[in-house]
């Protein structure tokens, strides 16, 4: 009985320890991750083109995204974020209907529950460009540049699979024109840019 009672201790102390060990590397785990997604973006813009006019529209298009970054016990994460995309400018009066070509790159930082649940980020957009491909007869091709953007975003991770919605605003600080004969060149007017993008990630451990 006491070979039995005194071996019982022994074991329930290595499970203890066991326990402890493992709830340690579970706390101080962390690594890299890997995150493609499909974008789909519904919002306003609004350019300044100087003199020739203010145009001032919807947007919407798809798009595709790229995070990659690591995180800490599966809760903090910290990310470089790219995305480009191919929405449609329709201006309200009509007069400068765009199909766009846009980029951009940043820094996102989040947190998230383990394994399944809310998540919840924020990221800061200090580079990319937009540019603007006219339709029909308004095809000189303009350049946006030097974006000033924050977006916030919010998930729900189930494994490998993440229903998001971001919201994003900021301005473009840079006009660039080409084609466009005696006003080509680089100019301070700025556009604005503010959209709900909705998508579906894949986050991926490395």
């Amino acid at each position: 009985m006491k070979k039995l009672l005194t071996t019982s201790m022994v074991l329930l102390t290595f499970s203890v320890i066991g326990q402890k060990a493992s709830a340690q590397d579970s706390v101080d785990s962390g690594g890299l991750f890997l995150e493609p997604a499909v974008t789909y973006e519904m919002g306003k813009g609004e350019m300044d083109f100087g003199a020739a006019g203010k145009p001032d529209g919807d947007l919407e298009g798809f798009g595709v995204g790229l995070r990659f970054g690591g995180h800490v016990s599966d809760i903090f994460f910290l990310a470089l974020d790219a995305n480009y995309s191919e929405p449609e400018f329709t201006d309200e009066n009509g007069d400068f209907d765009y199909d766009l070509k846009s980029w951009t790159a940043g820094l996102t930082v989040g947190l998230q529950t383990p394994v399944v649940g809310l998540r919840v980020w924020g990221g800061y957009i200090p580079f990319g460009e937009i540019e603007l491909d006219g339709r029909g007869s308004n095809q000189s091709n303009v350049t946006y540049k030097d974006p000033d953007m924050w977006k916030l975003g919010a998930g729900f991770r189930v494994g490998i699979v993440s229903l998001n919605l971001e919201y994003l605003t900021g301005t473009y600080e840079k006009l660039n024109i080409r084609n466009a004969g005696p006003i080509t060149g680089t100019y301070s007017q700025e556009a604005d840019r503010e959209s709900w993008i909705a998508s579906v990630s894949f986050p991926l451990a490395l």
